[in-house]
C-alpha cells in the first residue's frame, strides 16, 4: 500500500492493519494478534506477558531477559496459533520498538496484575477466556469477526495453561513464574 504523504504522517500501523482487515485474515488462517510481550526462554518455549496498556508487560520481559536469559521478540504483539500451541513475533513493535520474527512453542500466557506480592494464581477457564478475549485484536463491531475471535480464543484457553501473575518489577517476579513452568 502507498499512502500520500499528508496521511502517512498521521498513520499508525494500527490504523493501516485494521484498514486491511488483516485481524479477520489471519483469524481465517487460525491465528490471533494478541496484545502482549512476547519472549523466548532459553529453553526455547514462549511465554507471553499480557493485559492493559500500562500493566508492565514490557518490564516483565525485561526482568526476564536480565535475570533469566531470555530473547525478547516483541514489546507489544504477539501471532498465536491455538491449534498449534505456537507463537510468533510480528512486525507490529508497538511503542516497545522490538519486534523479530521468531517461532516457539507457546508454554504460557502470563494475565499481569500489579501487586505487592509476587505470586501464579490458576484462573477458572471462563475468567482465563474473558481476560485473554479483551486482549485480542479483532473488529468487535463485526459479528463474524468477534465469533472467529472467540473460538480462537477458546481454543487457546484450551490448549495453554493461562495463569494470572500477580507480581512486582523485580527478579522474584521470574523466579514465581519459573516455578510455573517446572510443574
Amino acid at each position: 500500500m502507498t499512502f500520500a504523504r499528508r496521511y502517512r504522517e498521521s498513520l499508525s500501523t494500527q490504523t493501516v492493519l485494521e484498514a486491511a482487515s488483516l485481524f479477520d485474515i489471519l483469524a481465517d488462517a487460525g491465528m490471533l494478534v494478541l496484545h502482549s510481550s512476547y519472549i523466548v526462554t532459553r529453553q526455547g518455549q514462549g511465554i507471553l506477558f499480557s493485559g492493559p496498556s500500562g500493566i508492565g508487560k514490557s518490564t516483565q520481559a525485561a526482568l526476564w531477559q536480565r535475570y533469566a536469559g531470555a530473547e525478547i521478540v516483541n514489546g507489544d504483539r504477539a501471532l498465536v496459533r491455538p491449534d498449534t500451541g505456537t507463537v510468533s513475533g510480528v512486525f507490529y513493535a508497538g511503542t516497545s520498538g522490538i519486534s523479530r520474527n521468531v517461532t516457539a512453542p507457546l508454554q504460557a500466557v502470563a494475565l499481569l496484575e500489579q501487586g505487592s506480592e509476587n505470586r501464579i494464581t490458576a484462573l477458572r477457564p471462563q475468567e482465563a477466556f474473558a481476560r485473554l478475549l479483551s486482549q485480542c485484536a479483532y473488529y468487535q463491531r463485526d459479528a463474524a469477526s468477534a465469533a472467529r475471535m472467540t473460538e480462537l480464543a477458546a481454543l487457546l484457553v484450551t490448549n495453554v495453561p493461562v495463569r494470572q501473575l500477580t507480581c512486582r518489577a523485580d527478579g522474584d517476579a521470574v523466579r514465581t513464574l519459573e516455578e510455573l513452568r517446572r510443574s
